[in-house]
C-alpha cells in the first residue's frame, strides 16, 4: 500500500454529520515514551482535539478541547487540544504534538 500526503488532506463538508479526523500515534520504545493525537473538523466549521502522553505505561499528559473555529485550508491550519504543527515531508504526512497550556497530568 502506497500513502501520499494528498490521501490525508482534510476533506470538504458534504452536510450536516460531516466529520473529518486526523488520528496519529507514536512511540520511543526505547524510552517508555508514546502519545497519540486526534484532531476533527464538524461541519466544516468547528474544530476539537484530543492529545494523550504516556511515560513508563502511565499517562503523564492529556488535553482535550472542542468547538474551535476551524478556518479554511488542510490541516495545519488547525490549533486544538495543543496539536497545531503539521508538516509535509516528502510526500508524507509528517505530525508533530506539542502540548501547551494547562495540560492534565
Amino acid at each position: 500500500m502506497t500513502v501520499a500526503s494528498t490521501d490525508e488532506e482534510r476533506r470538504e463538508s458534504t452536510g450536516d454529520g460531516f466529520e473529518d479526523t486526523l488520528t496519529f500515534a507514536f512511540g520511543d520504545r526505547a524510552g517508555g515514551r508514546f502519545g497519540l493525537a486526534r484532531l476533527a473538523v464538524t461541519g466544516g466549521e468547528r474544530a476539537g482535539g484530543a492529545g494523550v502522553l504516556f511515560h513508563g505505561g502511565e499517562a503523564v499528559a492529556l488535553r482535550a478541547e472542542g468547538d474551535r473555529e476551524a478556518p479554511a485550508g488542510g490541516w495545519e491550519t488547525l490549533e486544538a487540544a495543543g496539536a497545531d504543527t503539521l508538516l509535509v515531508v516528502e510526500e508524507l504526512l509528517v505530525a508533530f504534538l506539542v502540548l501547551t497550556g494547562n495540560a492534565q497530568s
